[in-house]
């Protein structure tokens, strides 16, 4: 790829991300989608903090329900995972013996990977498959009625 053929991922979230939510349903008035949102986390030994930006949160009252990280065009989405998976973790709890799920999406404005936390006392997660615009059989229309299902489900009910 040139130079000028990379899409930055202000881009990525402008042309794909934006319109896949708007089309799964995300811009309702149950739901709440902020963008750049700041976090921190702190590390094990609690005297280490880090920070960072949320791309795109969305939330419902005070759950968290998808952080999606956009890359760049060529950003390999495997780089990506640590740091969608570590803003996943840092979600708050509605109940800590309930278990509560946070969904992800990373993304490169080609390929797409949905990524799953299970919040309990030992929290667990799941990845997908890549879903790719570049393959023959264009997993758009996959990736659209992934985040429809996800809708459905935050809308469904208040808890997890």
């Amino acid at each position: 790829m040139t130079r000028r053929s990379l899409i930055s991922e202000n881009l990525v979230k402008m042309a794909v991300v934006s319109p896949l939510l708007e089309l799964a349903g995300f811009y309702s008035r149950d739901v709440q989608v902020r963008d750049e949102v700041p976090i921190e986390i702190s590390g094990r030994d609690e005297d280490t903090l880090y920070r960072g930006r949320i791309d795109i949160l969305v939330f419902r009252e005070k759950l968290w329900v998808v952080v999606i990280e956009s890359k760049h065009s060529e950003f390999s989405l495997n780089k990506a995972m640590p740091q969608g998976l570590a803003y996943m973790l840092a979600s708050p709890r509605v109940s800590a013996e309930l278990p509560q799920d946070t969904f992800g999406l990373l993304t490169n404005g080609s390929d797409f990977r949905f990524l799953k936390v299970t919040h309990q006392k030992k929290p667990s997660y799941s990845v997908s498959p890549i879903f790719s615009l570049v393959d023959p059989r264009n997993d758009l229309y996959t990736v659209l009625q992934i985040l429809k299902v996800i809708t459905q489900k935050i809308l469904g009910s208040s808890g997890n």
